[in-house]
């Protein structure tokens, strides 16, 4: 006669129904944070995208400042305080703490955050179809800062010719209103 062996223990039955859910859930686990880790990654792509349209915005901003002194005849053409966005030396300067550009108020030790807007700035006029959704067009201001003299060196024409130079601030905002840039530049232009 021969004798079958079972191998059948009964404290294990239903250990593999086990295993297999724990697998299940492993695996849901698994597949909800792969759909969460790409939501995020989308997330910060657009992110980047928003921001990077701000700063070419911005980057159209200071061009156009710089394309408006470019243009300048002569100097006194710039007619600083009495247009928008065209500022005296000495009337602007840039808050570390608020990280904002401000202009000096009616007493010079009063100083008032810049609006961004036709009051106080200058609007990029011709903005390319790339940057049209930006939130808010481009701005920019120019400050003349200071000028240097021609020296007998140099060369001295009739007048006081030399080189002037303008501080160029713009300000661009990308496809959500909060994504903002501010850059500045230093132009300098001899007359």
């Amino acid at each position: 006669m021969t004798t079958r062996w079972r191998l059948h223990r009964p404290d294990e039955a239903g250990s593999i129904l086990v295993i297999a859910m724990v697998s299940l859930a492993l695996l849901t686990v698994i597949g909800m944070l792969a759909i969460a880790t790409g939501t995020l990654e989308s997330e910060i792509s657009g992110n980047e995208k928003t921001y990077q349209e701000a700063f070419y915005s911005a980057e159209l901003g200071l061009v156009g400042g710089q394309t408006l002194i470019e243009a300048l005849p002569n100097r006194g053409a710039l007619q600083e305080g009495t247009l928008p966005g065209r500022y005296a030396s000495g009337t602007l300067r840039f808050n570390a703490t608020t990280f904002q550009l401000e202009k000096q108020g009616d007493t010079p030790s009063v100083w008032n955050k810049l609006m961004w807007d036709e009051t106080d700035s200058e609007k990029v006029t011709g903005v390319p179809d790339g940057l049209k959704r930006a939130a808010v067009v481009p701005y920019h201001t120019i400050e003349a800062r200071e000028f240097t003299p021609d020296t007998y060196a140099i060369g001295i024409a009739y007048g006081r010719s030399g080189v002037y130079r303008f501080h160029v601030s713009a300000r661009g905002t990308g496809s959500s209103p909060t994504a903002h840039a501010q850059l500045e530049t230093i132009y300098a232009k001899r007359f």
